[in-house]
This record gives structure tokens, sequence and C-alpha cells, in this order.
């Protein structure tokens, strides 16, 4: 997917930490851009790290619609759904609980839910929409 959609990271995590643990698992490639914490943007749930990402990757704001943000925690959802994104929570470490009180676009329980929908997604329309994950 990382070749033919463009993909972020939006963290809560500070910049440079976030960015080297990005570089020791080797996902450098996979990412067009990093948005962490510690800079003049404030965090999530504040819908400006999603934009500051969506301007890094050359997406036009009008399109965030179109944008997945996929997180695990209840900021994760709040920063999507501020920003007019689709929510969607990996609830692998929370459970219901967070799912109750974040109201996701789409709840998953992990991680191979999620390839399992992108995988679907991608054979049947051809085009997949631009996703933004938190690691």
């Amino acid at each position: 997917v990382y070749k033919r959609q463009p993909m972020g990271v939006v963290s809560n995590k500070n910049q440079a930490s976030l960015e080297a643990a990005i570089a020791r698992l080797g996902w450098g490639p996979y990412f067009g851009v990093v948005v962490g914490a510690g800079g003049p943007i404030p965090g999530k749930p504040s819908p400006e790290p999603l934009f500051h990402a969506l301007k890094g990757l050359n997406i036009p704001r009008e399109l965030v619609d179109r944008v997945w943000m996929v997180g695990d925690h209840n900021a994760d959802i709040g920063c999507a759904r501020a920003a007019g994104a689709v929510g969607i929570l990996v609830a692998y470490r929370w459970g219901d609980a967070i799912q109750k009180s974040c109201k996701p676009h789409l709840a998953l329980p992990g991680l191979r839910s999620l390839q399992e929908v992108v995988t679907a997604l991608t054979a049947r329309q051809g085009e997949f929409v631009p996703a933004l994950c938190e690691p």
C-alpha cells in the first residue's frame, strides 16, 4: 500500500524519539512525513498535527474526509474527528472501554484486522484512501 498511497505518522511522542524509533525499526521508507510532539504544533486531539501531515504529503486539506487516521487512543480518534478524517481505532490495548468513549468510525481488535480491511478495500476499489498511522 505504501508504494501507492501516501502515508505518514502523527504522534504525541517527542519528534526526535519518534524519528529514532522509526529509523531503528526500518520504517522510514514507508512514511512520507513524521509529525511528533515538541514543536510549535499542538498535540492530538487537536486537528493541527494531522493538517500538518497532510501538507507534508501534498494532500489538499479539502480531501481530509478521504484520509484514515489509525490509532490506539482516544486522542487519535479525537484528532481525526476534529479534522474531518475517518477515525479508525485499533483497540488491542484498551478494549471496549475506549471504543465507547471515543466513538471511532471503525473499531478493530488488532493490526491483523486492519491489514485485512486494507487488503479488501484495495482489491475492491483499485484506489485506496491515504492513511495516517500511529505506531
